[in-house]
């Protein structure tokens, strides 16, 4: 159950033709997403919001759908960002939470965390 990807920098692949969906890149993680149900970057340090939404949108339909309440410090709506405290994120965003837009007709085909 899963994979781990060595080796590639999502940070310096973002704004590139190669981390953008429905290239070779996008192609062979998408099908290996679907075979192994998981897939982990290690070691990509802080990436920015724009490359953590370029690297979620390798996935699925390659548009971002965002449900979720936006924090200051997101950089972007389609980020949701956790914290302990409330300076740094939402705090405590309830026992209900969920990340597969299962409450839409058309659920969500992937999540992606940036942890």
């Amino acid at each position: 159950f899963g994979a781990e990807i060595a080796g590639l920098k999502l940070a310096e692949l973002a704004g590139t033709n190669d981390l953008k969906h429905g290239s070779a890149l996008a192609t062979a993680l998408e099908l290996l997403m679907a075979h192994v149900g998981v897939l982990v970057f290690r070691g990509q340090g802080l990436l920015s919001p724009s490359e953590q939404i370029a690297a979620s949108a390798l996935f699925g339909a390659g548009k971002l759908h965002s449900t979720h309440g936006e924090h200051a410090k997101a950089g972007s709506e389609h980020i949701f960002r956790l914290s302990s405290t409330s300076s740094e994120g939402i705090v405590g965003p309830g026992a209900e939470w969920h990340c597969d837009g299962s409450f839409l007709e058309d659920v969500f085909s992937h999540a992606g965390y940036h942890i």
